[in-house]
């Protein structure tokens, strides 16, 4: 959001909406540096607690510098996804909202929350502080259902077709969406022919389950479309076109272009603005249901693939995209071994401590400990030491606590 902010606003106008916070900024939205190159270093700080919440409160400040010009309206997709650092921001910004021009809107799916559930831990704070109000989203009633297909399809749509898209959906919006763009597709949305049981050919086409009707649109993709979207999938939500063409064999140029036109017709993906050849799956049930259908041993060789593609294409600056990079090192470890897996995962850590603070961190530190395992010790280990009794030392929890000081001394003595 505060990308978009900077690109739509002038350098003069940004300056002032930033002032002295903008290099604070600058560490996590390149952007800024981009607009302001003049911008001064922020001053590094060793106590990441302190680094957090500078982080925290200058975005929170420039927000609301930036709503006294005018109102801002914050949208955030899918809260049930956010890991622990980004709610804590959320939470932070929220008690900093009073007297501000600013409206925060969030969305999440209550079906995937526990009562462990990071993102069910700050909704309680925040409703304790009388922070936020929930509006609960039923399913489409039978009336919503029949105008969506009347939209979506441009038919009066007979009543069958009505009750059997709304019964077997339960009118879920996501499930609506993808059955009648399903029957739209296979040209059977008139049609409800009738067959044994009294039943209806939209019943017994429509899936049970939103898995089922994304497979069902997919296989009516092409061999070719239906293989890099696979491919696609093991690299991420989003993908690049340059990276895929590394990864896909047997296709020149024009042949992958033309799987993503066919993939973009379907709405399977979607273009982002931030750059040329730059992709996203529209759902995140696509990529999971291409995941899903991949054996463990293929998963792992894509993995390879990709860890070794896109280090190649990122080079000398590989180590800034060490998070994503740990993960698909880490999958492939059986083929390409440790080395490289541990290398990105400690880079990933210690610039999450230097920048985010702790709870990212550690996850980082944790899986190179375990990647290290049953090796020499070296340099590195001497760095995961150190770097996850940092993260040790500040819990509050005096046996965390020791433990994160045990780390430091061992990693000292290395």
């Amino acid at each position: 959001m505060i990308r978009s902010h900077v690109a739509a606003t002038d350098a003069d106008r940004l300056r002032i909406q930033m002032s002295s916070i903008a290099p604070v900024i600058a560490e996590v939205v390149a952007e800024v540096k981009e607009k302001l190159p003049d911008l001064l270093e922020a001053t590094p700080m060793d106590d990441p607690e302190s680094a957090r919440f500078r982080l925290f409160d200058s975005i929170s400040t420039f927000l609301k510098n930036a709503s006294t010009d005018t109102p801002l309206v914050l949208m955030l997709e899918d809260l049930h996804w956010s890991d622990k650092p980004s709610l804590m921001l959320l939470e932070f910004v929220a008690r900093e909202l009073a007297n501000t021009k600013i409206m925060v809107v969030g969305n999440y799916r209550d079906m995937e929350l526990n009562r462990r559930h990071p993102l069910s831990v700050t909704l309680g704070d925040l409703t304790r502080e009388r922070l936020f109000e929930r509006v609960v989203l039923r399913g489409l009633q039978k009336h919503d259902v029949q105008r969506f297909i009347e939209i979506a399809a441009g038919i009066e749509p007979p009543t069958a077709l009505v009750d059997a898209v709304h019964t077997q959906t339960e009118g879920n919006p996501l499930f609506v969406t993808e059955t009648v763009r399903l029957l739209i597709q296979e040209g059977d949305i008139t049609a409800g022919r009738a067959t044994k049981g009294g039943t209806t050919s939209w019943e017994i086409r429509i899936p049970e389950g939103v898995r089922e009707v994304i497979g069902r649109r997919l296989d009516r993709l092409s061999e070719r479309c239906n293989e890099v979207l696979t491919i696609a999938a093991v690299v991420g939500r989003q993908f690049r076109f340059s990276v895929l063409k590394q990864l896909v064999e047997d296709t020149s140029e024009g042949q992958l272009l033309d799987a993503l036109d066919e993939s973009l017709s379907a709405r399977i993906v979607e273009d982002l603005p931030d750059e040329v050849g730059f992709y996203q799956f529209t759902h995140a049930s696509m990529q999971e249901t291409l995941m899903g259908e991949l054996s463990a041993a293929r998963r792992v060789r894509l993995h390879a693939r990709i860890a070794e593609a896109l280090e190649s294409s990122y080079g000398d600056e590989a180590d800034d995209h060490a998070p994503e990079l740990a993960g698909h090192f880490a999958e492939a470890e059986s083929i390409l071994g440790a080395e490289k897996a541990v290398h990105y995962s400690v880079v990933a850590g210690e610039r999450a401590l230097d920048i985010n603070g702790l709870d990212d961190a550690e996850p980082y530190f944790r899986q190179a400990r375990t990647l290290k395992k049953r090796r020499p010790e070296d340099e590195y280990t001497a760095r995961i030491l150190h770097g996850l009794g940092r993260v040790l030392s500040w819990r509050t929890n005096l046996e965390d606590k020791q433990e994160g000081w045990d780390l430091l001394a061992a990693a000292f003595d290395i």
